[in-house]
């Protein structure tokens, strides 16, 4: 599957885009690149993705690399997802890279995770910038994810990084099996901002390094 921009409205009808194989090196990889300004409701999807790549801080989520004043919906992957980034720390999600202005609800991701120098979270990599309010709101995560990488690579079973007021995750759990260097949280792996309610972690959650180890239950770091 080569991936595309989207900015228009999905609406899946609950249909199953399954076997998909996505092994490019572009910036922002997943079933689209780049939503921006766009609804995407009620489908799932299924594959893999392998991607490794020299770009600096690339994105990727089984849905897309990169959303954006977007709205998602009842959107469910299940995908084997790898991800190296060889220029720079990227962002790697189930669903989604990198996140910003946008609303997931009803959303999830199982499957596997394999990470190296990448922000990584079960469903979003990281969430920052946005101008407005915006919710995660009953959605989930069952995987298994491995992360490799430094100190500026934090590991979540829902979001790797979340430093954004704006934003209030409520009603979602994540059910991971996962192991990350330094900050490394069954929930949120770094916690600089944002809200976080009704929600709930099982599992097991590992720190593999040496030294400066920052490890939670539910946050690495806050």
């Amino acid at each position: 599957w080569t991936p595309l921009d989207f900015s228009g409205n999905l609406d899946g009808g609950g249909h199953t885009v399954a076997n998909i194989t996505i092994d490019s090196a572009i910036m922002d990889n997943g079933f689209f690149t780049i939503l921006d300004g766009a609804r995407i409701t009620n489908i799932n999807l299924s594959g893999t993705i392998d991607v490794e790549s020299n770009l600096f801080a690339i994105n990727v989520g089984a849905l897309a690399g990169r959303v954006v004043d977007s709205v998602v919906a009842g959107v469910q992957a299940d995908f084997t997802i790898s991800a190296t980034s060889l220029n720079g720390i990227g962002r790697t999600g189930g669903l989604v890279g990198i996140l910003v202005n946008s609303r997931l609800e009803n959303v999830g991701f199982s499957g596997t995770i394999q990470a190296t120098n990448m922000t990584t979270g079960g469903l979003v990599g990281a969430i920052r910038d946005s101008s407005a309010a915006m919710t995660i709101f009953q959605s989930s995560v069952t995987a298994t994810i491995t992360a490799t990488g430094s100190i500026e690579s934090p590991v979540g079973g829902f979001v790797g990084s979340l430093t954004d007021n704006y934003v209030t995750i409520s009603e979602s759990y994540a059910k991971v099996e996962m192991s990350g260097p330094n900050y490394v949280g069954g929930f949120i792996g770094y916690l600089g901002s944002g809200t976080i309610t009704d929600c709930y972690v099982s599992g097991s959650v590992t720190a593999t390094a040496d030294s400066f180890v920052h490890l939670g239950g539910f946050i690495g770091h806050v």
